[in-house]
């Protein structure tokens, strides 16, 4: 782990710790990204530039911004201040954490994670919240990304991660119910599989788990708070909408929502219209959170073709055995799979706003980024495709000595 891991981990953390009830943290994300790519100019002129020509990604933002600016003016300069921002950093990740191993960062981001985690808890419990730690804007997103810290612990190879994996599994496990945050239920229940680690069996956990469960059990269950819970997943399963207030807002802005698509079915109303268009029907309906009805909503089915074109390009290369010339082990593919699915969940599940639209921006760069946990020096690259092969002669340059690796 060097200097450069530990700035790109707190950028990426500072963009979702907003800790002060609805007060953005985007201007310190915007710093650290400035601060990037002062450090980094070089990157953009890097060897596997290539890889970051995605055609249906290229036409959905230029449908996007044509569209935010078929709006009005403020809101066209508004997306495409936001689009560089974004794009700046997604390219300044992806051109680093393809040419070298994640695990520095994994080691920073996970510390820095963690740490707000403690943060999020702490405050809530402090003000006598004891479950649904969802008060604090932005930071409830680091519930989504614990099942990924588990999936990099689980195939982690440091003696200190493997000692601590089942003390991790508990409470990381107990902090997603606690939280409620369901899209967090989701990816759990996806991932749950890549978590089995013979050499730590949870039984060693057993009895920590029994001290920390009872009194938080009990509390939960007088509030009704397990029951409700079960009957939101149960409803998820069987497709239907459980009533709560929270559903029940998100439900109308769905119905909304399709008929403002419905209106508007080839370029739709505008990007960034769309809520404002659907308040003239009811003015208490909010985001639908639903990154592809806003996006058909906004920019009709051309926009939402390309949109999903572009998920598909990303999800279609997560389990490719190669890529950049070289050999992915099984550890990096479900690390992988595990991050392609927490952004495609959240683009999914959540309301539109900084966070979703750098989400759908990094999925289709998933598959490049060497994200092995414990992958500790960057293997040589094998003869790559001719458009790639000048930029690839000089990263043979400089990539480490060996064999390419064989999956564990």
């Amino acid at each position: 782990m060097d200097l450069q891991d530990v700035l790109y981990a707190v950028t990426t953390v500072s963009l979702i710790s907003g800790f002060n009830h609805g007060h953005s943290s985007t201007p310190l994300f915007v710093l650290f990204v400035a601060l990037l790519a002062v450090l980094n100019v070089r990157l953009f002129l890097t060897p596997v530039a290539p890889i970051f020509i995605v055609p249906p990604m290229i036409v959905f933002l230029v449908i996007h911004l044509a569209s935010a600016f078929r709006s009005g003016a403020g809101d066209g300069m508004f997306f495409l201040v936001q689009a560089v921002i974004l794009l700046t950093f997604v390219w300044l990740f992806v051109a680093r954490y393809s040419m070298r191993p994640m695990h520095g960062y994994f080691t920073a981001a996970g510390v820095g994670l963690l740490g707000l985690l403690a943060y999020v808890a702490g405050w809530h419990v402090m003000h006598g919240f004891y479950f649904s730690w969802k008060r604090l804007s932005d930071a409830k997103a680091v519930f989504d990304v614990l099942p990924l810290i588990l999936v990099v612990a689980a195939r982690s190879r440091n003696a200190f991660t493997r000692s601590i994996f089942p003390l991790l599994v508990v409470v990381l496990v107990a902090a997603i119910f606690i939280s409620g945050e369901r899209k967090a239920y989701i990816l759990l229940v996806v991932v749950s599989p890549l978590l089995i680690n013979l050499r730590n069996p949870l039984t060693y956990a057993l009895p920590f788990l029994l001290l920390v469960s009872a009194p938080i059990a009990v509390s939960l269950e007088r509030s009704g708070y397990v029951e409700r819970q079960i009957e939101t997943l149960q409803g998820f399963a069987e497709g239907r909408v459980v009533k709560t207030i929270s559903n029940e807002g998100r439900s109308a802005a769905v119905r909304v929502a399709i008929q403002t698509f419905k209106q508007h079915p080839i370029f739709g109303v505008g990007t960034n219209a769309e809520l404002t268009y659907v308040r003239r029907y009811d003015p208490t309906v909010a985001a639908p959170h639903n990154e592809w009805l806003r996006v058909a909503a906004e920019n009709g089915i051309i926009g939402l073709f390309f949109y999903g074109a572009t998920v598909v390009w990303g999800l279609a290369g997560v389990l490719r055995g190669h890529v950049l010339g070289r050999s992915r082990s099984r550890s990096e593919r479900a690390v992988a799979f595990t991050f392609a699915a927490m952004l495609l969940i959240y683009v999914s599940l959540e309301a539109f706003d900084f966070i979703v639209l750098l989400a759908f921006l990094m999925i289709p760069f998933v598959q490049y980024l060497r994200l092995d946990p414990v992958e500790a020096q960057a293997a040589p690259v094998r003869a790559p495709r001719a458009r790639h092969a000048a930029g690839f002669r000089r990263l043979q340059g400089v990539a480490a000595a060996g064999s390419p690796r064989r999956a564990p």
